[in-house]
Formats: structure tokens, sequence, C-alpha cells
């Protein structure tokens, strides 16, 4: 299958380093002495944001290059963030640890036109990275900041508010060296000094609440620009980047993750799919809800497939045989896989799992549909109890259909047939 579809991306760090590349590092803010956190708290990324296993790092990419478009990401040559506009972030999404190469590339175009392409990018096991674009689309680069989500101590005796965690990323091309301010009512308070474009401050702790950030540059080609307040809540981790240009459309960015709920900034458009990136073919099935898919197989297919194509791959209905009845007859793609050793019960009765569709030219996820509802009752042991679910389009794919899981209860093993049938619209 040829189709189009939108594979959309969606935090936690034992230290408070800061990478970056192109020669991106931390620069000296002013931290405040705190006391001693609690060390009951999650601390890895996936168990913190429910997503993939510890074993996975999480990613969230940031689209900070005012004059690009719309932007790409790519991941070893496999689409994972469609359209990301400028100033606006792709909410977290599980990668399994390892190296990689990244590409930002202008929406709709090939890998090949890359604005840029960065390979040998870490991503570590329990580790929350920020991925952001920024500079001018002639001279893009891509910083790569891991975040802190150690523990955050109490408010200082007397205050009723909890702190917050917070630094500052200098992301504006043309803005020379920057101080950065804070300022809480009447109280002003400095972030850092002479803060230069591509890098970040240290994180320091603040009481939550409501504030202020003033950049007043060094060299004095922005005096000073007060931007917008900005809202501070507790038990938070705040990344705030300063993207725009010195021509007076300086503007921030905050890119936050709550350590109570586990909740984190999230597209303004959301994603149809926050998935991991993991090159798959025909139909599988994951962990997780299609909204959060792990990436992980749950349960392999075996069976010889539809007609001997194999488990879970897709073929037209029909295998070539000569078509009867009206002409106008929607053609389907079909496939058949067995799950041994299973049943509904263990199947329903345990984690979420998916059915998840791809198309075998891309690996591109095309349609997703959540294994759950009404079991249909057969009433006598020799017949077989049924679920149907439906498969949703994913993107603008326009494949759509029906997975039927069929359960047999023997004697000595149980085992759970599915087939899978696709319609795929004329825009797919």
């Amino acid at each position: 299958m040829k189709l189009r579809t939108h594979l959309l991306g969606l935090v936690a760090a034992l230290s408070l380093t800061i990478g970056a590349i192109s020669g991106v590092t931390a620069q000296n803010g002013t931290p405040e002495a705190a006391p001693a956190a609690s060390p009951v708290a999650v601390t890895d990324c996936a168990t913190l944001l429910q997503l993939g296993t510890q074993d996975d790092g999480c990613v969230i990419f940031i689209n900070g290059i005012p004059d690009a478009g719309d932007l790409d990401l790519y991941i070893d040559g496999l689409k994972a963030v469609v359209g990301l506009t400028f100033d606006d972030v792709s909410g977290y999404f599980a990668l399994p640890a390892g190296t990689y190469t990244f590409a930002i590339v202008p929406e709709g175009q090939p890998v090949d036109n890359a604005l840029l392409t960065m390979p040998d990018v870490a991503i570590d096991a329990g580790i929350a990275h920020e991925l952001a674009a920024v500079g001018m689309r002639a001279a893009p680069r891509l910083l790569v900041n891991t975040v802190d989500l150690s523990p955050l101590p109490p408010a200082p005796e007397g205050t009723p508010l909890s702190t917050t965690r917070i630094r500052v990323i200098h992301a504006a091309p043309d803005t020379a060296g920057v101080d950065v301010s804070l300022i809480g009512g009447d109280i002003a308070e400095r972030l850092v000094a002479d803060l230069t474009f591509a890098h970040a401050s240290n994180y320091v702790q603040k009481t939550a609440g409501i504030y202020r950030v003033v950049f007043t540059s060094t060299d004095e080609s922005v005096v000073s620009v007060a931007l917008d307040r900005m809202q501070l809540d507790g038990n938070t981790v705040a990344s705030v980047y300063a993207i725009g240009d010195a021509n007076g459309d300086l503007q921030l960015l905050e890119v936050a993750i709550d350590l109570t709920e586990g909740t984190s900034t999230q597209r303004a458009v959301p994603p149809a799919l926050v998935s991991e990136i993991i090159e798959v073919s025909r139909f599988m099935i994951y962990e997780g809800s299609c909204s959060r898919l792990s990436g992980k197989v749950a349960f392999e297919l075996t069976g010889k497939g539809y007609n001997g194509a194999g488990p879970g791959t897709l073929a037209p209905w029909g295998s070539g045989n000569e078509p009867a009845g009206a002409l106008g007859a929607v053609p389907v793609q079909y496939g058949e896989g067995v799950l041994d050793d299973l049943n509904f019960g263990e199947l329903l009765g345990g984690r979420a799992t998916s059915v998840v569709v791809t198309d075998d030219d891309s690996g591109e996820i095309v349609a997703c549909g959540e294994i759950g509802g009404v079991v249909e009752d057969a009433g006598r042991f020799w017949q077989h109890d049924r679920l149907v679910i439906g498969l949703e389009a994913i993107g603008d794919s326009g494949v759509t259909g029906t997975a039927t899981l069929i359960e047999d209860t023997g004697i000595r093993t149980d085992k759970i047939t599915i087939a899978v049938a696709l319609v795929i619209s004329a825009n797919g």
C-alpha cells in the first residue's frame, strides 16, 4: 500500500546535564540552596509520563525556527512528527534507548531535503530529552537538553505554596548575550548573566506563582524586553525557550512537566498518534492505547496468514479470482494471524493493547484500534466467542476497517484468531 499518514509523536533525568548538538553547553545560573527533597518519587520518564517502559527514553520536539514554516521530524529515516508549527511542541513520545539520526525537514518534503541532519544523537533510558530546532532556516541548529525530574523540596517554612524548577534557553538567533531576570511581584532576581544563543541556564528553584521574564541585552541590541506574565505551577519542572528575533518579536515557549500528575506540555493541535518510532509492517498487536502506544509488541502473531501470505500480512481480498456482482464494490485489504496460548480473559483482563496497521512501503502507522468492547458469547462450548473492534485512520491515511477476534478454547490449549479487513478511501 502506498499511503500517506501522520505518525506523531509524544521525563526524567537524574543529572542537571544539558547536552546539545553543535556545541551547546549550560551556562552558570544562580541556583538557590534548598532543603533535601523526599526520596519517594518517580524519576524515570516512561513511568512518570506513562510512555513505553523503563528501558525507553522520552523525547519532545520543539519548533523554534521563525522562518522555516511547519516542520517534519524524521528519526532514522522514519517520519515521527508531522507539520509542527513555529512556537509549538510535539508532546512527549517514547524511544528505545540508543543512538539515532534526527532530520528536520520542511513539511511534506522528502528526508533528502532536510534543513539539518544530526547523526549519533544518544537517547538514554529513563531520561527526558527536549529536541529544539532553533536558529534560522539558512543556519538551523538542533539543541538536545535533558530534563531534571529529581524530587523537588518543599517550599521554605512559612510559605504555603510549593516549589518549581525552571531554566531559560536562549533560542533567538539574532540576539546577542542577554541577562535574564525573573520578577515576582515587586521583587526582581537575576536568573543568569550574559546567556548567549543556543545556551541554557542552570535550573533554579522558585516558589510557585506568577512571574515576568525580563531580557536585557549585553550589547544594547535589545535594551530590555519584559515578556508576558507566566504561571509557574508547584511541583513542576519547566524549560522556558526565548524564541523569535530581536525586532520586537521575542516570545516565550514553556515546556513543562508536572511531577505530581505526570502530565506535560502538549501540542496546540493534538497529534493523531503518540507512538514510539519503530519500523514495522502489516498488522501487529502493540502494548498501550492508540493515543499512547509503547511501540512494543504485546503478543506475537503466528499461523500461515491469509492464503499463506504469513501472519499479519495484508493482501487484496480474493487473491486474483474473478469478481462478481456490482462493479462498484469497494475492494478490501485482508490479513489473518493467530495468538497462541491466549484467551479473551487473559487478553482483555490485563494491560491495554491495540491492533496497529502499517504501510509496508513506509513502515508508518496508518490505522489503529484498541482491543476492547462487548464479547459475543456463542452460548455453546463447541462454538466460539467473538469480539469485533473498529480500526480508525491515523492522520490522513484514509485507512479504516475492523478486526475480528475469535476465541478457540480447547482442552489442552487456547488460541485467538484475528482477521483484519481494511478499506482505503480514494484520498489515501
